[in-house]
């Protein structure tokens, strides 16, 4: 009797299943965009304030040692984006809700093109048939973290694969003139990842370690640099006007100085959001070795690929700060490289490493699918926060319609929140975790914030009771917040979960 080959009917199980998670995620997602939650990962409210400056006519970088004390870390492109969007729409820049919602379409729909990319190259490059492709993007999708869902990291990824898929085609072309001109298209979305953050250096070192060491191609290597500095230098004299060429320095180059440590490269690998990953940790690594040794060209690259976005997510593992979004290309080249294995394996040879690969892609879709359902179900991790947004709309009519307050009334607020959104006129020091990691490793001078704090400079002060209860009860007439003892300050209003407080000279 002739024996079956049962691997395509695994394949096909797990095609339905990856299907069946794809839609259960996307549902997810997009309930969570209709969310008043101010964030919904990854810090999302730094990336609006900044959106928002940019709509309200603001310098986006502005030297984070003076008033208003911001720090915008990262590279502009995302938010000259987004904010492009939300003008041609109409969108307000005092509709915090607006801009919110906007910029987690945005990052959706990037998501989707990611997809598409995924897609183009495992079915243009390598061949792959369609419901291992699927597999492979629905695993993508899922994975990506909440730094996904709304932040520049959408961006960044769809530019990253972009400029892979073209690399790709620059290898595979027989054609001199096709593969400069691939090869230049993907210098340019390469830089372009990288003005939007800049862990774009990691596919830019790709290409030039690639050449160097395992192409050996040195005329094309100096196209690539070449390509590099010419695009680099245009779009950032385009962007970036000629008087702020150091406070850009400061904040994006600077303001990432937060120091290394060990406790967030472990808390990475030991975070419940990540266990589920572990197996594919290994796989991962199985999958370098497994391409690299191959004589295709384009499975060393992607061999290349794999190896050394796993080196940079480790190596920035441990800076202050590090979360699993550095390892979202490691794991997304690791799925490439999966379907590409997964078609070309037509026997049961090897069982035991497919069983391996086929439980790790069970536990992915599962727990991924039911940590976001749970998420925004269950836990109410992501909860919609109306009530909170609605207060704090409250707070802000008091202070323009009531207090008729201008913009050289400094509000601190004691906690993030919408309400930085709301009053970004108003507010100083709306980036305090930036802040206090510059602080502690005196990037920035500070002092003048410090000793202005209470002489009448921050006017009002505006805290939440549920995170600071005792600040109801001061005896000694003094609230300390961010290591600052704010005194002379009385309290004028509360409304729903907020004490607002004005300053009083004694």
């Amino acid at each position: 009797m002739k024996k079956v080959n049962i691997i395509p009917y695994y394949n096909s199980l797990l095609v339905v299943f990856s299907l069946i998670s794809f839609i259960l995620i996307l549902f997810l997602r997009i309930k969570i965009m209709f969310f008043h939650t101010f964030d919904i990962g990854g810090l999302e409210h730094y990336w609006i304030c900044s959106i928002q400056k940019i709509l309200l006519g603001y310098n986006l970088y502005e030297n984070p040692q003076v008033p208003p004390f911001d720090i915008i870390q990262y590279a502009p492109l995302h938010f000259y984006l987004v904010a492009f969007i939300e003008k041609i729409t109409g969108i307000n820049g005092y509709n915090p809700y607006d801009v919110y919602l906007t910029s987690r379409i945005v990052a959706l729909s990037l998501n989707i093109i990611m997809l598409f990319i995924i897609a183009a190259i495992l079915h243009k490059v390598f061949r792959v048939k369609v419901g291992l492709n699927i597999l492979a993007c629905v695993l993508s999708f899922v994975t990506l973290t909440p730094h996904f869902y709304s932040r520049g990291d959408c961006l960044y990824i769809v530019l990253s694969l972009g400029s892979f898929a073209f690399f790709l085609l620059f290898i595979k072309s027989v054609f001199f003139k096709n593969k400069v001109i691939f090869l230049i298209i993907s210098c340019l979305l390469a830089v372009l990842t990288l003005f939007t953050k800049q862990s774009g250096l990691m596919i830019m070192g790709i290409y030039v370690f690639f050449l160097l060491f395992i192409n050996k191609d040195y005329k094309f290597l100096g196209i690539t640099i070449i390509s590099f500095i010419v695009f680099g230098a245009i779009i950032f004299f385009s962007i970036v006007p000629n008087d702020q060429y150091y406070t850009i320095y400061q904040n994006t180059i600077l303001g990432l100085n937060h120091g290394y440590s060990l406790f967030f490269f472990i808390s990475i690998f030991t975070n419940r959001y990540y266990l589920d990953m572990l197996c594919f940790l290994i796989i991962g690594i199985v999958f370098s070795i497994y391409f690299l040794k191959q004589t295709t060209i384009e499975y060393k690259f992607l061999g290349v690929s794999i190896a050394l976005s796993l080196a940079f997510g480790i190596a920035t593992g441990f800076k202050i700060g590090a979360s699993l979004n550095y390892l979202i290309d490691f794991y997304i080249f690791t799925f490439i490289g999966l379907a590409i294995y997964l078609s070309s394996i037509q026997s049961e040879k090897k069982i035991i490493f497919k069983i391996f690969i086929y439980l790790a892609i069970v536990i992915v879709l599962f727990f991924k699918s039911a940590e976001l359902f749970s998420a925004v179900y269950i836990s109410h991790y992501r909860s919609d926060e109306k009530e909170l947004y609605d207060n704090e709309k409250q707070v802000t009519d008091y202070f323009i319609k009531d207090l008729k307050v201008d913009t050289s009334a400094h509000i601190y607020l004691a906690d993030r929140g919408s309400l930085e959104n709301f009053l970004i006129r108003y507010t100083v020091m709306n980036h305090k975790e930036v802040v206090e990691l510059t602080n502690v490793r005196h990037v920035f001078d500070y002092s003048y914030f410090k000793s202005n704090a209470n002489d009448g400079y921050v006017k009002y002060l505006i805290v939440d009771r549920k995170n600071h209860p005792d600040s109801f009860d001061i005896k000694d007439g003094s609230i300390e917040l961010f290591g600052i003892k704010f005194t002379n300050f009385n309290m004028i209003k509360k409304i729903g979960e907020f004490s607002i407080y004005q300053y009083s000279k004694i």
